[in-house]
């Protein structure tokens, strides 16, 4: 008589699993799944909560729980229903539950993230909520997937030894997690959207299902569930549009999945706003309907403080590093550009970003317009043997960060060569006051590659324009109004009232941020929890 721990039946109960070839089949499907459906999740999660290392971790943390509870559980379950039904049933539910995914996103994140969210409020809510988010759209089909792999294992050991079987069958699921790495990322996120990737994965499942169960036995209604599934859950996944809808009275006139980003268009009465990710209270480019200037936002600044360099040669020459939907580019060429050589030189990493310059921006197509695409913007500023007047470095990844390597020391010197004489460099940096951390680090470190560097804080708003010249001082830098076009008086105007151009001073502790060392996310993020404990204290929360 045999014994059995844990309740388990006798080993010749496995011959109901499949075997070693249906099994490694199974494995290979399973492992391009998981992966697959790891990486599509962080891609729905960037309209709602952004790509911050923060929402990565919280995505891959859940994932690694949810693989490693689903293998113990179903160690448990392979034991006592050693059955190829079970194990169909079980990926027909991760199947089901992958095609909801999507859904199961948008509804946590509709319920948890307010729709007026202010960037001054976004850290610790948008933390909380992806992680409440992850766990109930990432956690389930992932937990499930991790039952498989003890069932393929167990058929296979009928056939094979333990260790042969285990090894076989764990690599072919690494291998196929290479291609739910590589597909999602470079074919189907791209080509047809993260949602329409959740349901091939789930079809992929479905397919597993059926190869698991086979031959079906039509009392169990396998087949028939699955497809109902998995269809219940499409019409689910694609009913809303938009599917971000925007809070306010505007209208989405363009949502798109890039290979980089969610890129959305909205249109308010007669402005149009370019808002990528999570969006919040903020956007990467901006136009109003027959006007080339933004009634104050920063882009008028950058403008004021460009028109010395540009009205002091025959044929400038402007590079925007984060050139988006092209506000800053079309602004200068109205400004400048009617009677002198204005040659604009723009970097854009996301192509379906610069696509949307002329459709909904306004930027006419213009020769003296060269934009480079899918490429960043550092490595072109350090190729590039192109002199420039105005550099312009308006780039942010997710809405809080600029990235790292376009404010270290590294970066600065490469700016300072490519600088004609004479030439300004220019950045928009995120800040509440000229004591953010972030920003003092910034300016520090430019300090330390040029001569005179000064800032312009934006009247009304977060916003300051930190400027670097190797020749002339702060106090230069401001054309008086009766030599600017007419159209710059008002941000004329505005600088004045906010104290003009100011020198940078520095201190003993400020942050030199490095190529090797740049902590500058960090310390933006710590800004910003100051900003909301000041609003706290304030009795004003977040609105």
């Amino acid at each position: 008589m045999n014994r059995v721990s844990d309740g388990a039946p006798p080993r010749s109960a496995a011959v109901d699993l499949p075997g070693p070839l249906r099994g490694a089949f199974i494995a290979g499907l399973t492992g391009a799944a998981a992966l697959g459906l790891e990486l599509t999740a962080a891609r729905l999660f960037m309209p709602w909560f952004g790509a911050s290392i923060h929402v990565w971790s919280k995505v891959i943390g859940v994932a690694l729980a949810a693989l490693a509870l689903g293998n113990l559980a179903g160690g448990r379950l392979a034991a006592r229903w050693p059955s190829r039904f079970v194990l169909g049933g079980l990926l027909g539910a991760a199947a089901a539950t992958a095609a909801l995914a999507p859904l199961l996103t948008r509804a946590f994140a509709l319920s948890t993230v307010p729709a007026d969210l202010p960037l001054e409020a976004a850290l610790g809510i948008l933390g909380q909520a992806s992680l409440v988010t992850a766990i109930a759209a990432l956690g389930l089909p992932l937990f499930v997937l991790g039952t498989i792999f003890p069932f393929v294992v167990k058929g296979a050991a009928r056939t094979w030894s333990v260790e042969r079987s285990s090894g076989v069958l764990s690599s072919v699921s690494t291998f196929g997690g290479l291609l739910g790495t590589f597909a999602p990322v470079h074919w189907t996120i791209p080509s047809y959207g993260s949602r329409a990737t959740c349901l091939g994965i789930a079809a992929v499942l479905a397919i597993a299902a059926f190869v698991a169960a086979w031959p079906l036995r039509a009392r169990h209604g396998l087949a028939a569930a699955a497809v109902a599934s998995i269809l219940g859950a499409a019409i689910a996944s694609f009913a809303p549009t938009p599917w971000k809808p925007q809070s306010g009275d505007g209208t989405v006139v363009l949502e798109r999945e890039s290979a980089y980003q969610y890129v959305r268009v909205e249109r308010a009465r007669d402005a149009t706003r370019l808002c990528l990710n999570e969006g919040l209270d903020s956007y990467h480019s901006l136009a109003y309907a027959g006007d080339v200037m933004t009634r104050g936002a920063y882009y008028d600044s950058l403008s004021l403080m460009s028109a010395r360099p540009l009205t002091a040669s025959p044929s400038p020459r402007v590079l925007v590093l984060g050139f988006a939907a092209g506000t800053v580019a079309r602004q200068l060429l109205a400004l400048f550009g009617e009677h002198r050589d204005l040659r604009i030189d723009g970097v854009e990493l996301d192509p379906v970003v610069a696509e949307l310059a002329g459709p909904y921006f306004e930027l006419p197509p213009d020769p003296r317009i060269t934009i480079h695409v899918d490429v960043d913007a550092r490595s072109v500023l350090d190729r590039t043997n192109v002199r420039y007047d105005v550099i312009v470095v308006d780039a942010y990844a997710q809405q809080i960060h600029v990235p790292f390597q376009l404010c270290s020391r590294e970066f600065f010197a490469s700016v300072r060569e490519h600088l004609a004489p004479g030439g300004l460099f220019l950045a928009n940096v995120s800040a509440f006051s000229a004591d953010d951390g972030a920003l003092r680090a910034i300016a520090r470190t430019a300090c330390a590659e040029f001569t005179h560097v000064g800032a312009l804080a934006v009247f009304g708003s977060r916003n300051f324009v930190l400027a670097g010249s190797m020749e002339s001082s702060t106090d230069q830098w401001l054309l008086p109004p009766t030599t600017l076009p007419e159209r710059l008086h008002p941000a004329r105007s505005a600088a004045d009232e906010a104290r003009g151009v100011f020198a940078w001073p520095t201190r003993p502790d400020d942050v030199v941020l490095t190529d090797d060392r740049s902590p500058v996310e960090r310390i933006m993020e710590h800004d910003l929890e100051l900003r909301a404990r000041a609003l706290l204290a304030a009795g004003r929360g977040a609105r």
